[in-house]
């Protein structure tokens, strides 16, 4: 829940203060704020906006922006928690990911975009992404995508047979690969040597060339 507590008279800024999510959520139930004809000002209190908008019951509008505040915290991970997660010799099996990009309102003409792939690396790994593209304003030029798979086998294949590459450091190289086209771009240079050493590492010692 928001740290502070919301009435009626609260006014939208300390809605938004105590609900970072409340910008989307009243838009997604109840079109507020989406355009200039239904927009609102920080200094409006909630039950003007409510009553602007022919909403009679503000108890319920409070009740689904503090729904709609536990939903955002419950899909935020830690720095900590990824760190963990990446550097034990058992990660997870089961990845879930809830991208999300936000056009605000008045940022006419924006353009954005999202795109998740994933890369399955043995059997037992799941993935269950929901790239998310949330506008709130007309006139916008986005895209969103995913998609889940697994090495090509026949690239592992022609590694084998025409390069004499194992099996196993043929899925290396191409699990490699597939990261460090994320990796490339990392603008700061120190941090990019960081991460390719470590990916490095970690396909060395077997973290991600997974055999099946």
């Amino acid at each position: 829940m928001g740290i502070l507590t919301i009435t009626g008279h609260s006014t939208m800024g300390e809605v938004l203060d105590a609900y970072p999510s409340a910008q989307r959520a009243l838009f997604r139930r109840y079109h507020i704020g989406g355009c200039s004809s239904c927009g609102y000002q920080l200094g409006d209190k909630l039950e003007e906006v409510a009553r602007g908008h022919d909403i009679v019951d503000l108890d319920e509008v409070i009740a689904f922006l503090e729904h709609a505040d536990e939903i955002d915290r419950r899909a935020q991970v830690s720095p900590s928690e990824v760190s963990a997660s990446l550097g034990s010799n058992r990660p997870p099996r089961l990845l879930d990911v809830n991208g999300r990009v936000v056009v605000r309102p008045g940022a006419f003409g924006a353009a954005a975009s999202q795109t998740n792939k994933n890369l399955l690396l043995s059997d037992h790994a799941e993935v269950d992404t929901r790239p998310r593209m949330e506008t709130l304003v007309d006139d916008v030029k986005c895209t969103h995508g995913a998609a889940v798979g697994r090495l090509d086998e026949d690239a592992v294949f022609y590694l084998r047979s025409t390069r004499g590459v194992p099996r196993h450091a043929a899925r290396g190289l191409l699990t490699y690969a597939f990261v460090n086209a994320m990796v490339e771009r990392l603008r700061l240079e120190p941090l990019r040597s960081r991460v390719e050493k470590l990916v490095a590492h970690r396909l060395a010692t077997g973290g991600g060339a997974v055999q099946t």
